[in-house]
């Protein structure tokens, strides 16, 4: 219910120019091991809201849904259960409703708007032949 922030958050102003130089300039930095992930969300779309996280004083990053690099390169189809071609690659596969939300990485062969997938697949997703499923490369 979101309390324990409320727990945890100061009660009072916490005046940053009271605070050691070098924690002071460490706020809202990412620290060195955290580059590469940054990256990769800035990559993604994310940007720096300008919001220090509570819990590492780092930054915090956001992006609306439809801006993530990876809803705006994929695209909906319907499954085909089967086996897929040899070649096939690895896809992120996920279901298209909020309510039973479930992604995996999986090898599919997409055909216009059919996406084969295997049996196993399938069942992780929770879907059958002919439901709708959206499809990015993983």
């Amino acid at each position: 219910d979101g309390q324990f922030i409320l727990d945890l958050a100061p009660r009072h102003p916490i005046y940053v120019e009271l605070i050691d130089g070098e924690a002071c300039r460490a706020i809202g930095r990412v620290h060195r091991d955290g580059e590469a992930a940054k990256r990769l969300l800035e990559r993604e779309g994310f940007e720096a809201s300008g919001l220090i996280d509570i819990f590492d004083g780092g930054p915090t990053m956001t992006c609306g849904r439809d801006n993530l690099l990876t809803l705006r390169a994929s695209r909906v189809a319907r499954v085909g259960i089967g086996t897929p071609d040899i070649d096939a690659v690895p896809h992120l596969l996920s279901t298209v409703g909020i309510d039973a939300f479930r992604a995996v990485q999986a090898h599919a062969t997409v055909h216009e708007d059919v996406a084969t997938i295997d049996a196993d697949t399938a069942r992780a997703l929770g879907v059958g032949d002919n439901d709708r499923i959206r499809i990015s490369n993983g």
